[in-house]
C-alpha cells in the first residue's frame, strides 16, 4: 500500500487551531493576569483570522507583486 503524504495545513487553518487552543487555555487559567493576556491574544488572533478570511474570499492573497506594474498608484514607486 502506498503511503499518502500528509498535506501541509494552510495558514488560516493553523490560526484557527491556535485560536481554539487559546480558548481552552483561557478556560483553565487560574489568575487574572493570565486570563487578561490570553484574552488579548485571542482578540488579536481573531482579527488576523477575520482579515485572512476576507483576503481569501476577495482573492487579495493571490495577487503576485510581479503582476503589479511599477507605476501603479499607491505603491510609492516612481
Amino acid at each position: 500500500m502506498k503511503k499518502k503524504r500528509k498535506r501541509k495545513q494552510s495558514k488560516l487553518t493553523q490560526m484557527k487551531n491556535n485560536l481554539e487552543q487559546l480558548r481552552r487555555d483561557l478556560a483553565e487559567a487560574d489568575t487574572q493576569g493570565k486570563k487578561a493576556k490570553l484574552t488579548l491574544r485571542i482578540l488579536l488572533l481573531e482579527q488576523k483570522v477575520k482579515r485572512e478570511e476576507f483576503h481569501r474570499v476577495s482573492g487579495f492573497n493571490q495577487i503576485r507583486t510581479s503582476e503589479i506594474p511599477s507605476g501603479a498608484p499607491g505603491l510609492g514607486k516612481r
